[in-house]
């Protein structure tokens, strides 16, 4: 079996924590860390309540977040999905992304439209001359995915 993690960045959502939680776990998902970037209500209690772990980051941002995220999950995690933690993200999508990269029919690699082959267009120039990917990779030692190309 393949071992899914989902990464849940939130500040203040006690209201939708819970039921976020709930329904990715529900998806057969191995485990929710929930990244709290220092909420002041009751976001932490009921995110631990649902089943999720729950990672606190003091440094605020979307951003701080998604790296802790990555940096907190099961050490045999071989896919990570993200999602919001005020339930804009339909949690029961989750099979039909996870599905096929678990099947082998979609292959995720870091870098593949920065550095490879790509569609004409899929890349701003702004995207193509960032080249924080990279840089992030180096920081973390398991892989993230950054783009899917579909296997022929």
């Amino acid at each position: 079996m393949t071992v899914v993690s989902a990464i849940i960045p939130c500040l203040a959502e006690e209201t939708a924590i819970g039921p976020v939680v709930t329904a990715v776990l529900a998806q057969n998902v191995d485990e929710v860390v929930v990244v709290d970037g220092g909420s002041k209500d009751r976001t932490v209690e009921r995110a631990k309540a649902a089943g999720a772990r729950v990672i606190v980051e003091p440094r605020r941002g979307y951003g701080r977040a998604i790296l802790a995220g990555i940096a907190a999950v099961r050490n045999d995690a071989e896919i990570v999905v993200f999602l919001d933690g005020d339930g804009s993200d339909p949690a029961e999508r989750i099979p039909d992304l996870v599905s096929p990269i678990a099947a082998g029919k979609c292959v995720f690699a870091l870098g593949s439209r920065v550095r490879g082959a790509r569609e004409p267009g899929s890349l701003s120039p702004q995207q193509l001359l960032a080249g924080h990917a990279p840089r992030l990779w180096r920081r973390f030692h398991r892989p993230v995915a950054f783009s899917c190309n579909p296997l022929r």
